[in-house]
Order: structure tokens, then C-alpha cells, then sequence
């Protein structure tokens, strides 16, 4: 069995301004439920979703927010701000 991925470049930035070069792997989303507040009127039990973004870097995989990620195989003129 042959499965093929097409990933990208990209550039990481971290929390602390750090950047590392990496190859994007996907877009996935993260999952989890919790349970009720243990405060008098405080949130309900549910599950909290959202967007994240699979990258190697130095041979790691990590997970990061989409919003720290820059791809290096667009052209900076391309880039609409």
C-alpha cells in the first residue's frame, strides 16, 4: 500500500517569537468534552472544538494554532494583508 501526502513549507512562529522552519502535514481538529462548573452558576458540561495544524519540525511532529503558521511557497507579493 503506497499512501502519498502532499505537504507544504511553512514557517512556525512560537509563543516566545521563536521561529522554526517545518513542513505543514494538515489541518485536523482538536476535541474534547469537560463537565459542569463546579461554581454556583457556572458553565454547563459540553465539548470545546477547534482547528489545529499538524507540523514536522526537526523530525517532531507537533501541534500548533493555525495562526502560527506562515507558508514559504508563496510569494510575499501574493500575500494579501
Amino acid at each position: 500500500m503506497k499512501i502519498e501526502l502532499e505537504t507544504r513549507p511553512c514557517l512556525v512562529t512560537f509563543s516566545n517569537k521563536k521561529q522554526s522552519k517545518g513542513t505543514f502535514m494538515g489541518l485536523f481538529q482538536h476535541s474534547h468534552t469537560h463537565g459542569d462548573s463546579l461554581i454556583a452558576g457556572g458553565f454547563k458540561a459540553g465539548t470545546v472544538a477547534y482547528p489545529i495544524a499538524v507540523v514536522e519540525i526537526n523530525g517532531k511532529m507537533q501541534e500548533v494554532r493555525i495562526s502560527q503558521i506562515e507558508f514559504l511557497d508563496v510569494a510575499k507579493s501574493e500575500v494579501s494583508e
